[in-house]
């Protein structure tokens, strides 16, 4: 179990943000000064030019910067109440064939709003407030740190829990998960709720493409739960968490989309490492060291579950007072977030648990 087949992301992350194949970097500097229904038919217009000059034969990074620009543009129109695809009937059928031609959901996600956009002065942004910085900032140092630990962590469950090796790849992923916790820490601090719910969650709305309505971009759309399956979950029979974490994963690239399906009734690295230590073969000091490499990645998962939970039930709060059924990007309301949490830290209790000779600290 645990193995990530290198794939498009080295590219991707390398190579899309470069990029401006529609020609579309002065309309997104315009972009932020614009309001209302000017706004909407300006955007309107230069959506209806892109969708008309895209090349659906281009390279693979090219097509997700062609995805990133459409799909801005058109959640821009969507923010004003304006459907798209209905406004515009000839960009559903272009989002279908992107969606196709990138093996991807047909339209833009968390990762073109932050990994795949360029930096500066070319920044594709929705408003002219820091804030909107500071979150794109944000998301993207976390997306990249994820990768890093999901990267540190293939193959992890087949080594030996005394080896240096696994040490090692744990303590990689425990550090790049501790820069995913300070990044979403910075995003509480930097970001005000009344901002997120009313200035930027607007556009992140769901949009109808081919009959289907599929979710904005937003940050529960990382593939943390990647490292959440290897980790814990992997044997987890919660309807809801795997209900919410199967739609989110169908909005990340195929390369970690294929080892959270394939891998799901294999066992986590803390029920493996709870089996491991019931029956010892290995000294006390050797499996202490095997369950703090593993902590250290738990007590991360728990403290970013908590950041996510409070900043989202602050900003709920927020659009709640105007619509009660307000709902997040991914149609979840952020009570979905306290039952990962719980789940996280049962898991959590559950490792501490297993060897009651040693006791560690929970943060």
């Amino acid at each position: 179990m645990g193995e990530v087949v290198e794939g498009e992301w080295p590219h991707l992350r390398a190579v899309v943000a470069s990029l401006d194949p529609l020609g579309l970097d002065s309309v997104f500097d315009r972009l932020p000064s614009l309001a209302g229904n000017e706004r909407t038919r300006w955007v309107l217009e230069k959506l209806r030019r892109a969708v008309s000059s895209v090349s659906y034969d281009a390279d693979l990074a090219v097509l997700h910067a062609v995805l990133r620009d459409v799909g801005m543009l058109a959640a821009t129109i969507r923010c004003n109440g304006v459907e798209p695809t209905i406004a515009l009937p000839e960009l559903g059928p272009a989002l279908v064939r992107l969606g196709i031609r990138t093996a991807h959901v047909p339209r833009d996600t968390i990762l073109h709003y932050s990994v795949f956009n360029p930096s500066g002065e070319r920044r594709r942004r929705f408003s002219d407030d820091r804030q909107e910085d500071s979150l794109i900032d944000a998301i993207t140092v976390g997306a990249d740190s994820v990768v890093a630990a999901i990267r540190a962590l293939s193959g992890a469950a087949r080594m030996d829990f005394a080896s240096a090796e696994f040490l090692k790849r744990c303590n990689v992923a425990e550090r790049n998960l501790s820069h995913f916790v300070s990044a979403m820490a910075g995003v509480a601090r930097s970001v005000t709720p009344d901002f997120f719910a009313y200035k930027l969650r607007p556009h992140w709305e769901q949009m109808l493409v081919a009959g289907t309505q599929y979710d904005g971009p937003g940050p529960v759309q990382l593939p943390i739960y990647v490292v959440d399956q290897w980790a814990w979950a992997a044997n987890c029979t919660d309807e809801t968490y795997l209900a919410y974490a199967d739609h989110n994963m169908s909005y990340t690239l195929e390369e970690f989309r294929r080892p959270f399906i394939e891998e799901r009734e294999d066992c986590s690295l803390v029920s493996a490492y709870c089996r491991w230590s019931a029956s010892p073969t290995e000294p006390p000091a050797v499996r202490r060291r095997a369950r703090e490499a593993l902590l250290g990645i738990m007590n991360c998962l728990v403290r970013f579950r908590r950041i996510h939970r409070a900043f989202a039930f602050r900003a709920y709060d927020i659009r709640r007072s105007r619509d009660p059924e307000a709902v997040g990007s991914s149609g979840y309301g952020p009570e979905v977030l306290q039952v990962i949490l719980r789940l996280t830290e049962h898991a959590r209790t559950e490792l501490l648990a297993s060897d009651p000779m040693s006791h560690l600290p929970m943060k």
